[in-house]
């Protein structure tokens, strides 16, 4: 006889076994998506993600600017340099101008020419211009004695009119390239803005750096006509209208500078420039595109980097580079942000034009902060007998390097164009017909 028990049923414990289960069934199923889409899923394609800011940022209008420094992040200067810029001629200009009469880049003869804008023959000494004949302190007499206004001397206007360019450039496959006249003359020297200081007095020099783009035209145009002569302008290389933008600061007194794309150890969203000089390329590649930065123009007296941290510390990569500017008489300057560099040792080594800033004024786009950048750099001035700074054209770069400017003279300090500050080469100039044979040599 089989005797059989039976277990009175529970409904408790009944609903947690059926739960236990039903956990288990679709806990499973959901590690297994899971997993699925851990290592085959799209991380890019997750979301939607919001971003909580601490503070309120307000839209402003800022200019793209070179990002000279290692870590900036410039959300202006995010921008792809293939982009077309903007035309000259659509710039939203406003009042006031300073006359620089505008001009015609399809019509040479339209651009100050003598007969409209005479050239007065002289030089400028401890900041003020002293016409031939003249002597500085005849000058500082004439200034204490009430003149009509009729014998009142303009300040000289650094047209290409007035300068010879004859043996200073070679056509080329690009455009004309500067080369070293057989008389020794170069374009370092020969488009520099005219410079002496007989006393000996500390100079301070600046140069303010990335106008042409397509989204700061007004601020290029500020930079041109209201900051003093003395300051150096440099333009990048993709700006449309490069010529006229060139002849518009040589008219109002600027000497000029173009910027050469170099390599930098990252981008962020913005693309490399196409024209870049890089690391990664080959001699003859990294040839070419120097030749497009030296073809844009006439008028300039040097290049400056743009960006470049990791091309700056290439050797291979650099010295060609500054053997071709030595060779075409073509002056160098570095923004003295790129950690590293090799750039001043491989142009010293070319025996070529160089210099190097100590100071970039504006990091911190303050009326304050820029004020100490100046102050450092008059200190420098004092201790080292000069000094060379960078800034950007920002609107409070402007009217604070504008007011700076007009008390430096009572400080016992002048200021001087960034080509006073060139380390010049102690050699004998490369003739055309030498850098010409060279650069075939090496093409070779």
């Amino acid at each position: 006889m089989v005797r059989e028990s039976y277990r009175n049923p529970s409904p408790i414990r009944s609903g947690i076994v059926h739960a236990g289960l039903s956990l288990s069934v679709f806990g499973g199923i959901a590690a297994v998506i899971g997993a699925g889409i851990h290592f085959t899923g799209n991380a890019s394609a997750a979301g939607p993600r919001q971003v909580i800011a601490l503070f309120e940022v307000a839209p402003t209008d800022a200019p793209s600017l070179t990002g000279r420094l290692p870590d900036q992040t410039l959300e202006a200067d995010r921008q792809d340099y293939a982009e077309p810029a903007l035309q000259y001629s659509s710039f939203n200009y406003d009042e006031p101008s300073l006359g620089v009469p505008s001009l015609d880049e399809t019509d040479d003869a339209k651009f100050i020419s003598a007969a409209e804008q005479p050239q007065i023959d002289g030089i400028r000494i401890n900041g003020k211009f002293v016409p031939a004949g003249q002597s500085l302190s005849q000058v500082t007499k004439q200034e204490t004695t009430p003149q009509p206004a009729a014998m009142k001397i303009a300040a000289p206007v650094l047209a290409p009119k007035a300068i010879s360019t004859e043996g200073l450039y070679e056509r080329s496959s690009v455009g004309n390239l500067p080369i070293i006249a057989e008389d020794g003359r170069t374009v370092a020297a020969a488009y520099a803005r005219p410079f002496a200081n007989p006393e000996n007095k500390p100079t301070v020099s600046l140069i303010v750096g990335g106008l042409g783009t397509a989204r700061n035209g007004k601020y290029t145009k500020a930079a041109i006509e209201e900051l003093p002569p003395e300051i150096t302008l440099s333009f990048v290389a993709n700006a449309t209208n490069l010529k006229t933008l060139i002849r518009r600061a040589r008219a109002a007194g600027h000497e000029v500078i173009i910027e050469a794309p170099m390599e930098a150890y990252e981008t962020g969203r913005r693309r490399a420039h196409p024209r870049q000089l890089s690391t990664i390329a080959s001699k003859a590649d990294n040839a070419n595109n120097l030749a497009w930065v030296l073809s844009r123009a006439d008028g300039y007296f040097a290049i400056m980097n743009y960006e470049g941290g990791k091309f700056a510390t290439d050797e291979a990569a650099v010295a060609p580079v500054m053997q071709e500017l030595a060779r075409r008489g073509v002056g160098f300057f570095e923004t003295g942000t790129l950690p590293g560099s090799v750039l001043k040792a491989e142009a010293q080594r070319a025996s070529g034009y160089y210099s190097l800033s100590s100071e970039v004024v504006d990091a911190q786009a303050d009326s304050t902060a820029i004020e100490e950048r100046l102050s450092e750099l008059e200190r420098l001035a004092l201790e080292n007998g000069k000094a060379l700074g960078t800034g950007f054209p920002y609107p409070v770069t402007i009217d604070t390097v504008k007011a700076w400017a007009e008390r430096l003279e009572s400080k016992g300090i002048v200021l001087a164009p960034a080509s006073s500050t060139f380390t010049i080469p102690n050699v004998q100039p490369v003739t055309a017909s030498k850098a010409r044979a060279a650069t075939s040599d090496g093409a070779r």
